[in-house]
């Protein structure tokens, strides 16, 4: 029938770039599912109007870290008493503000902007949809934990935040790269490989800019360091 899935990774308030990358894949909002890999929001110049064009597009999204923080702020500042206030602010918000860091846009963002951020799961699970070498597939910003078998137990601080894991049983993890730290993706792959072939998941996921585009057998890294002028990257399905 036509219909592609469109994985995309970390935008960070980039929209002219996110507009681009869409206009250049021939976009079909009509048959064509887009997902945005979490971070679109944060760093760049227009992450609220991001937010914007993702709800009047319908893009589906997955929650990355500055998603976790700007909801977290914006739970800070407006909790079950300020709510009415919040409403009114919302009412008077200026699309042609610069906010860039997660206060600022959870100060200043719209109801409808606050809980299409809230509605984005932690993690997709595409089930049967096979990627690279794998049978299924599933998205997480920063990635998953090689050791945890179900998705529910996996720990949404590393699906969120995780770099890289620690030698020598690689089952913690942290979040900045260290020297005697080793890529999950790494790790996922080699194990991976130790699976039945029915068995094997991909992972498609964001976060990692150091790393910028890293395609693997069973892992896919879609952050290509966007905000800091470099390319935004899709993978089409």
């Amino acid at each position: 029938n036509g219909e592609r899935l469109i994985l995309i990774g970390d935008v960070h308030g980039a929209k002219h770039e996110l507009k681009k990358l869409l206009n250049k894949i021939n976009v079909d909002y009509g048959t064509d599912r887009v997902v945005l890999l979490g971070d679109f929001i944060a760093k760049g110049p227009d992450s609220l109007e991001v937010v914007n064009f993702a709800i009047q597009r319908n893009l589906s999204c997955i929650r990355g870290n500055h998603e976790q923080e700007m909801l977290r702020r914006y739970a800070q500042m407006y909790n079950r008493h300020g709510l009415g206030k919040k409403v009114l602010d919302a009412q008077i918000s200026s699309t042609d503000l610069v906010c860039d860091d997660e206060i600022c846009l959870a100060k200043h963002a719209t109801i409808d902007q606050i809980l299409y951020i809230a509605n984005c799961p932690l993690m997709l699970d595409l089930d049967t949809i096979p990627l690279g070498k794998a049978k299924r597939s599933v998205l997480a910003h920063a990635g998953l934990m090689w050791n945890v078998d179900n998705l529910i137990d996996q720990d949404p601080e590393a699906v969120l935040n995780m770099r890289m894991l620690l030698p020598p049983d690689n089952t913690s993890w942290v979040d900045e790269p260290v020297e005697e730290g080793v890529h999950w993706a790494t790790v996922w792959n080699d194990y991976q490989r130790t699976l039945p072939e029915e068995n094997r998941t991909a992972v498609v996921y964001g976060h990692y800019a150091a790393e910028r585009l890293d395609l693997r057998d069973y892992s896919f890294g879609l952050d290509s360091a966007c905000v800091k002028g470099n390319h935004l990257s899709a993978l089409v399905v």
